[in-house]
This record gives C-alpha cells, sequence and structure tokens, in this order.
C-alpha cells in the first residue's frame, strides 16, 4: 500500500473494511462527529454532532448504557468530551483526527488540553498504519490515540531494512531505537513519538553532518518513555530533546518532566511555533511553524 493520510484512511470505507477482518475487535457503540456511509462491521449507534449543545448529554446517555465506546473525533477535540472522559475513560477508546498542526482550521475546538489527560487515557501515537490497527486491537479502554494530518506508511518495518523489536511488549510495538541502527552518541537524547519517526530520522541525519551525536528513539505510547534502554541513554547524557506536536507538552509528560527535574537532567521539548501557522496545508505549515528537521536541527544545536 502507497503512503497514505491516516486521518482520511480512518474516515473511508477502506477502515471499515480492515475492521471486519481483525480478530477480536468488537465495540459496542460507536460515537462520531461525522458519517460513516457505509455499512459498519458491528452494532453500532453512530451519534454525529449538530448544533445542539446537548449532544453530550446524549452521548452520556448511550455510553453510560454501553460496555465498551469507539469515540472517533474529526472536528472536536478531546477537551470537547472532558465530562464524559473524567467520568468514563475505563470503557472508552478514543480516535483523535488532525491531532496538533493538523487541527488549524478542521477542528471547531483546538488541541488545548484544558485536563490532566492522562490520568484518564493511555496515549498512543502510531508509527505507521499496521501500528495503529495493532494498538486497536489491543485496547479496549483508557486509551487514546492520535493521528496527525501527514503521510503515513503502511508498514515502517520495510523502510530500508529497519527492523524494530519491543521486548517489553509484543502485542504492539511501544519503543523504537535507533540506536543499534548508527543514530548514537554521547551528546544528547532525541526523543519522539511515533509519528514524528521520519522527521526524527531527518534531524539525525543534519546533527550527524556537524558532528553533533545523539541517540534517537521514538515512542508510540508516552508512558513507554522510561524504558531500561532509554533511561540509560538519560544517564549517559543528561541531555533530552523531546519532538511532539503539541502545545502544552507538560501535560502529557508531567512524569518525564519530574523524572528529569529529580535526576537534573535539562528537557527540552521541541514544539511547533502554532501561532506561526497562517495555512492549513501540511506541506507549508510545518515550514511555518519551524517544525521541520532544518529548524529543529538548529533549536538543537543552539541548546
Amino acid at each position: 500500500m502507497e503512503p497514505l493520510f491516516l486521518t482520511e484512511y480512518i474516515k473511508s470505507p477502506l477502515f471499515m473494511e480492515e475492521l471486519k477482518k481483525t480478530k477480536n475487535f468488537w465495540r459496542e457503540l460507536l460515537l462520531t462527529d461525522f458519517d460513516f456511509e457505509e455499512e459498519l462491521p458491528f452494532q453500532s449507534c453512530i451519534c454525529h454532532h449538530d448544533a445542539d449543545t446537548n449532544v453530550i448529554d446524549y452521548w452520556e446517555q448511550l455510553i453510560h448504557r454501553a460496555e465498551d465506546v469507539l469515540v472517533i473525533l474529526s472536528e472536536f477535540s478531546p477537551s470537547f468530551i472532558k465530562k464524559l472522559a473524567q467520568k468514563y475513560a475505563e470503557k472508552m477508546t478514543l480516535i483523535d483526527l488532525y491531532h496538533g498542526m493538523g487541527s488549524e482550521g478542521r477542528k471547531i475546538k483546538g488541541e488545548k488540553f484544558d485536563f490532566p489527560i492522562r490520568d484518564f487515557f493511555e496515549v498512543y501515537d502510531p508509527v505507521d498504519r499496521k501500528n495503529f490497527i495493532d494498538i486497536l486491537q489491543n485496547t479496549t479502554g483508557n486509551a487514546l490515540i492520535t493521528i496527525p494530518l501527514q503521510l503515513f506508511e503502511d508498514d515502517i518495518f520495510h523502510i530500508d531494512e529497519i527492523r524494530f523489536v519491543d521486548q517489553e511488549n509484543l502485542k504492539f510495538l511501544t519503543t523504537l531505537s535507533l540506536v543499534e541502527y548508527g543514530y548514537l552518541g554521547n551528546e544528547a537524547t532525541l526523543l519522539g513519538t511515533g509519528s514524528q519517526l521520519p522527521l526524527l530520522l531527518q534531524i539525525g541525519d543534519l546533527l550527524k553532518e556537524q558532528q553533533f551525536w545523539v541517540d534517537i528513539f521514538g515512542i508510540t505510547k508516552f508512558s513507554a518513555w522510561n524504558r531500561e534502554n532509554i533511561l540509560r541513554s538519560f544517564e549517559k547524557n543528561k541531555k533530552i530533546f523531546f519532538v511532539i506536536d503539541e502545545e502544552y507538552p507538560e501535560i502529557l509528560l508531567q512524569d518525564l518532566k519530574e523524572y528529569a527535574d529529580k535526576h537534573q537532567y535539562q528537557l527540552f521539548f521541541l514544539t511547533p511555533k502554532y501561532e506561526k501557522i497562517t495555512t492549513i496545508f501540511e506541506e507549508y505549515y510545518k515550514e511555518q511553524a519551524e517544525f521541520d528537521a532544518d529548524h529543529l536541527a538548529q533549536r538543537i544545536l543552539a541548546s
């Protein structure tokens, strides 16, 4: 399969066809803020938003009666369902489409998390389509899956013969180490979420050209930053850069910040400059937000 936008794939008949083939996948209730036109592979009640301000109260009635719920948000952010998340997170799997920079001009309510979302959800950021399906198949509640607007590979393991093995969780990939593939060094540790893996590789190559050597890791599960090999890199380098498309990363990674403070490690969150974005087109807004490899490498070297 050619690289695709997961945001559009999930809203298409292809996604529903995929769910029909996915073993052990079942959700009693599906809630969305957009319409699926095709037949669904499981019994569901689809409720899309309208101008009615009571939509959350209606959703709550439905969720209260259901055992497990899949929520897909295209126009609203997770903050839109804050009340439901705080009350019913244990039965909810939430997919947030157009997460981060891609929300500009697409979401009615932006991506500012105004509550401690990791108190209720384990947060995942898939590296490719296969990883997304694996996460969806193996989570039944307390799960938030973020999907930014960008091209995803079908299976990143076939790129440049790179293979990743997560010994801690064989159900689905949670950490990706690039150290074994020559992206290692004593200058700093470079981390990023799963969808940022191609960007991490580009940054690593630019840093190598400047003789600045870093260990590189990706995480598809936010709580997986504390894997033993990553902690050893922290201890060795004592300087951490985390590439993440979040306006307030401290909310999602408060535990990492506390860990770095405790051990007196330098921690830098490399985030987009959202205030500079004037376009909704992915090929332009990354450069505008200075969230491309060139700008991020420069920020690392200047730190």
